[in-house]
């Protein structure tokens, strides 16, 4: 079992019982000698008064040393000085005088007294002393023994001896010094004791005060977090507090928050201002110290608004206030006021400028008349170059002395100089009426001749034509590219479904021109077996000698034209095959042609493409012209197929369309460096630069009402730059015919990621 829970104080217990123990060894080491060291410093001081007294009382000669002490005398002496033997030694050590007659003539041989007392200095020495009792008994005494010498002229003469028993004292010192020694005993054990009861106490009162201590600190901890939830919830309030006054501060009506004694308790910043008080001035006094003559009745139980005029400040406000429950259980208002001021002045000076305008508004409903049919005008007629027409009595550059004569207003009567750019007003280059207004409203002149409201307005309603025509050109300019894009689209999906209607077609007439191929075959096989037949037949006819039957089957032949079938019908079955071959080429070039199934870029031989789309337009080249081909390019190009062969198409029948009759169009493909180059040439009619330069426009051309739309060439242009970054160039010439050259880069990626 533990005496102590803490370590500690166990080692205080034992330190304190080893303090106690040490006690009486501190009184043996320190104590007891000091008290000793003080008797008989006291007793060696009190023989040195008596050596010093009694040496007065001897008489120093010249030659020797005289005591004058009767032997009557000296028990008296000894009584009263309290010592218990005199002596006189003279400059040798030898006993002149004592008390005890038998010390006289007895030498002191002790160095200390030549080394000391000889050289006139004090010396005393505690001796033990062994006497005889008149029953011859030898008894130990504890002696104090003084010399006083004594001095003539400067010179050592002899010394006083003085003998002081110290036995009885140092006897009494030994027997309280033992007494010193166990006395504490008692007084340790009890020490030792009360310490280890006043530990334990300490020890149980410290266990229960750490038992405390850790009970205060899962409670402080528990009263930490709870701390922390409600300093979170002070903070969210107080932030919500915050941001409520904030809001109630950006507030501009005043808003007053009053208990039933109508005493302020809260208030906006717009009251502070008002009121131009700090907020403790405000809070906490009456409302009708703050606001005089603002008057709530206590007892109101339905919200009421009222007008509130301030005397002070002459201004009117909308006053609305509002009973509500307090939060400490007791009723109070909400008072707002809106300042009505501004409105009211603004409605004083409304009512005046009304009676302004209806001063003069015979003027203006004229004026009004005049807009409204020239808006009827611009609605019905859509004229929007229709003007207010305003007369001014004197032109600007006449009004200001203006002496630039490149000014668009100089010499022109009525100028409106502000709806006119490029005009030398406050001696620099002007902008535009809706760039230069600021300066034109500063200006005398526009000053004057708007000074009357009716020019004002119609020059107002001017600017508004202005803009609206301005306006209008824009639409109408947006509208035209509108309509071209989606021309274009429509084109462009005609052309899609047209290739699409293409394929399916080439499709659908491929499996019956196949199997009609198939058929001329076997037919003709079997019309050379039948020839074979009837020959046959006509030999064993012959060989039959029978002239009725040559006569009849020379008749039937005759009839039923057997001899010109015969002959003919080869030829009908060859023609008709290779009408077939024609037929199935041309599907397959059309069906190339659409490549519906290839709207991603291929890597295609341009010559192909070149000859699918021949095959395509060959019934309008046929009868116009020749077509020479010149081949050189070597690689195939990666490309959007279908867009090309468009390309071509356009511009094989554009060039056939160029030439009357009996012309020649030539391609050409070649290599430009990186760049695939087709150039398709005819001879025809050629065309005029005016006309070259507008060839790629959209809706342009040059055909007659209903047999063009003019998106044939837009599309061409599109379809090489945009979708594959090349370029087209025209050569023409009136006469001699046209050129175009197409340049397609190979490498289309590199293409796309410089665009």
């Amino acid at each position: 079992m533990k005496l102590f829970h803490d370590k500690g104080l166990g080692r205080l217990l034992l330190y304190s019982s080893l303090l106690a123990c040490l006690f009486p060894l501190l009184n043996l080491v320190l104590i007891y000698p000091r008290y000793q060291a003080h008797l008989l410093g006291g007793i060696k001081e009190e023989a040195r008064k008596v050596a010093h007294h009694l040496s007065r009382m001897a008489k120093v000669e010249a030659s020797s040393l005289r005591i004058e002490l009767s032997r009557e005398g000296e028990p008296f002496l000894l009584q009263d000085f309290g010592v218990s033997k005199i002596k006189v030694l003279d400059q040798q050590g030898e006993v002149i005088y004592s008390s005890d007659p038998k010390d006289i003539g007895t030498v002191n041989r002790h160095d200390y007294f030549q080394r000391v007392v000889a050289k006139g200095q004090d010396f005393t020495r505690v001796v033990e002393k062994e006497e005889r009792t008149s029953d011859g008994e030898t008894i130990n005494r504890d002696v104090v023994e003084t010399y006083q010498p004594l001095m003539l002229d400067g010179a050592f003469a002899g010394a006083f001896e003085l003998y002081y028993d110290i036995t009885h004292h140092r006897a009494e010192l030994n027997r309280i010094y033992v007494t010193s020694l166990f006395y504490p005993i008692p007084m340790i054990i009890l020490f030792v004791v009360l310490v280890g009861y006043i530990l334990k106490r300490l020890d149980l009162r410290t266990e229960q005060w750490r038992r405390d201590q850790q009970e205060i600190k899962s409670q402080h901890t528990a009263l930490l977090i709870e701390q922390e939830r409600q300093q979170h919830l002070l903070v969210s309030v107080e932030n919500a507090k915050q941001q409520w006054e904030a809001t109630m501060d950006r507030v501009e009506d005043m808003v007053i928050l009053a208990d039933v004694n109508l005493m302020v308790r809260r208030c906006n910043r717009a009251v502070a201002v008002f009121c131009g008080r700090p907020f403790p001035e405000i809070l906490n006094h009456g409302l009708a110290d703050i606001l005089p003559g603002f008057a709530i009745d206590p007892d109101l139980t339905a919200d009421m608004s009222f007008e509130y005029r301030h005397e002070a400040s002459a201004r009117s406000f909308l006053a609305s206030v509002y009973r509500i429950a307090l939060g400490d259980g007791t009723d109070g208002f909400v008072a707002t006021l809106h300042d009505q001021t501004a409105m009211k002045q603004m409605t004083a000076e409304l009512e005046r400028k009304n009676q302004e305008i209806l001063a003069s508004s015979q003027g203006l409903q004229r004026a009004m008349d005049e807009i409204s049919s020239l808006i009827q005008r611009v609605v019905v007629q859509e004229d929007f170059g229709t003007y207010f027409q305003n007369d001014f009595p004197v032109a600007c550059y006449e009004a200001k002395s203006c002496d630039k004569t490149d000014c668009p207003c100089h010499g022109k009567k009525a100028m409106r100089c502000w709806q006119e750019a490029g005009t030398y007003c406050r001696g620099e280059r002007q902008g535009k009426f809706a760039k230069k207004y600021k300066s034109c409203a500063e200006c005398d002149y526009f000053k004057a001749v708007t000074a009357d409201p009716l020019n004002m307005i119609g020059e107002q309603f001017n600017n508004m034509m202005r803009v609206l025509e301005s306006k209008n050109k824009a639409l109408q300019s947006a509208y035209s590219e509108l309509k071209q894009t989606q021309s274009q689209l429509l084109q462009q999906e005609k052309m899609a479904s047209v290739g699409q209607l293409a394929a399916g077609v080439a499709h659908e007439i491929n499996n019956p021109v196949g199997f009609i191929a198939s058929n001329l075959s076997s037919l003709q096989k079997y019309s050379g077996r039948i020839v074979e037949y009837i020959a046959l037949e006509a030999e064993l006819i012959g060989e039959a000698k029978n002239p009725e039957l040559d006569a009849r089957q020379a008749e039937g032949k005759k009839k039923y034209k057997i001899d010109y079938i015969l002959s003919d019908i080869g030829d009908l079955i060859e023609e008709s095959l290779e009408g077939c071959e024609r037929v199935k080429k041309i599907v397959q070039d059309l069906k190339g042609f659409s490549r519906v199934d290839q709207a991603t870029r291929q890597t295609v031989d341009i010559h192909e493409c070149l000859d699918s789309t021949i095959n395509i337009v060959w019934n309008e080249l046929k009868y116009k012209a020749r077509v020479e081909k010149d081949y050189q390019a070597t690689t195939p190009i990666t490309c959007f197929p279908q867009q090309l062969n468009q390309v071509f198409l356009n511009l094989l029948v554009n060039a056939a369309h160029a030439i009357e009759k009996d012309g020649l169009i030539t391609i050409k493909t070649g290599q430009d460096g990186d760049y695939l180059m087709i150039a398709v040439t005819d001879n025809g009619c050629g065309m005029p630069p005016e006309i070259v330069s507008r060839i790629f426009e959209p809706f342009f051309t040059t055909k007659e009402v209903g047999k063009g739309t003019g998106l044939g060439l837009s599309i061409v242009y599109d379809i090489v730059t945009k979708n594959h970054h090349g370029d087209i160039v025209v050569d023409s010439q009136v006469g001699q015919g046209t050129t175009f050259t197409v340049r397609i880069p190979y490498d289309q990626k590199l293409r796309e990621i410089l665009v």
